[in-house]
């Protein structure tokens, strides 16, 4: 696992704009990352592996290998939560109105995500870890 630790660098402080939790992280998430490692529900998902997550400002787009479209919309972050939370909100497709509810680990050119993609109507995971019978996904990212 490449995000065994999080820094501290870079989350939300008292210095940042009122309403923005996670500025600081939102700066660094900006750009293009690649799905190395995937796991659902406590079991390899290799069909994730290969698609690119891209953030732009306060959205986010998930491409397939080929570079097709496959989700859009917006995202949250709340940098203050332990672990921090981030909420992809579909704004078009097939989701839209949906959201995925997630936390994230950022640690240099590496970033782990855990939400309930699966099941958009369960719980947050509580941590980045992908159990049997959670119906979580939790993928690995390394930035391009």
């Amino acid at each position: 696992m490449i995000c065994e630790t999080c820094s501290t660098n870079g989350l939300a402080t008292k210095n940042e704009p009122a309403g923005i939790s996670g500025a600081g992280d939102r700066e660094r998430l900006q750009g293009i990352w690649l799905a190395v490692l995937a796991n659902r529900s406590g079991e390899e998902a290799d069909y994730l592996t290969g698609q690119r997550l891209a953030f732009l400002n306060d959205r986010f787009v998930i491409r397939g290998e080929k570079g097709d479209v496959i989700f859009r919309g917006t995202y949250r972050l709340n940098a203050d939560a332990d672990p921090p939370q981030i909420d992809f909100v579909h704004r078009r497709d097939a989701l839209q109105g949906t959201t995925w509810k997630g936390v994230y680990q950022l640690n240099g050119n590496g970033l782990r995500i855990c939400d309930n993609a699966p099941d958009p109507n369960g719980d947050r995971p509580n941590d980045l870890q992908s159990r049997p019978g959670s119906g979580s996904v939790s993928i690995l990212f390394r930035r391009l």
